[in-house]
């Protein structure tokens, strides 16, 4: 990814499955097995509603990148302040007062942690997250809720439901105004991605795959929706004398 003349980058969103070095959630399969067997029947069924539920959130939030693009940025930053940034370390994380969201699979400030709307959508999936690649060690959902596991592997329509989770807190935000929204949230980027995922649902979207979101760390910011922190305009108000695209991106120590 080219720098900008700012020192910022956009973060790259490919709207196709890749390695999880280019986009946290990888798509690589890895060949069938009787445990991957046993929860892609279940995995189905759920998926059935899940694309219905995604396409009337696709269909109402066509027009919402066309309002975002219309602000201006002196309109978004007037309202805009940043609340706090958390780690990508559990205990750093903790430390700042952070709290896990498992929709976001990352960690995020307590004001930006929409708790009853990341339940519903967790409650709704009922997904099942191993240790391994091959799905032979399940791991508690109390243990997930924890953040302390960076990488676990679940199945691929865990990226769906994440993507439509940040598309209803979107349109929630929309119609606020003023909201406090993490920063991943707010990338008009990412945004576009989820866009583009939702409407070309993946064969291999019920093989277990790669999930480490947290590997990023992410802001807190309040403000309008138009407040992207992935833009030039906006990148000095969610991280405030640092460059995001090297200093949100590596776990800490």
């Amino acid at each position: 990814m080219e720098k900008s003349a700012t020192g910022y980058q956009a973060l790259d969103y490919s709207d196709e499955p890749s390695s999880r070095d280019d986009f946290p959630l990888g798509s690589d399969s890895h060949g069938d097995n009787r445990t991957r067997r046993e929860y892609r029947a279940t995995a189905h069924q759920r998926g059935l509603l899940l694309f219905i539920s995604v396409a009337v959130l696709v269909v109402i939030g066509g027009g919402l990148l066309y309002t975002l693009q219309a602000l201006s940025p002196v309109e978004s930053e007037e309202r805009a302040s940043l609340i706090g940034v958390c780690s990508n370390n559990p205990e750093k994380s903790r430390d700042r007062g952070c709290v896990f969201d498992p929709m976001m699979y990352n960690w995020v400030q307590e004001p930006c942690y929409k708790r009853d709307l990341s339940d519903k959508y967790f409650a709704a999936g009922n997904w099942t997250f191993f240790a391994d690649a091959e799905g032979t060690q399940p791991i508690a959902e109390s243990t997930i809720r924890q953040g302390d596991a960076i990488t676990v592997w679940v199945t691929g329509d865990f990226h769906h439901s994440h993507c439509a989770y940040i598309l209803h807190k979107r349109l929630v935000a929309e119609e606020a105004g003023s909201i406090a929204m993490d920063t991943k949230s707010r990338s008009i980027a990412h945004t576009e991605h989820c866009f583009k995922w939702l409407s070309k649902p993946k064969p291999q979207v019920f093989d277990l795959v790669t999930l480490n979101f947290s590997r990023e760390a992410l802001g807190c910011v309040q403000g309008r929706l138009g407040v992207d922190c992935y833009s030039p305009e906006h990148a000095e108000i969610c991280w405030p004398g640092q460059n995001h695209s090297t200093a949100h991106h590596a776990i800490e120590d």
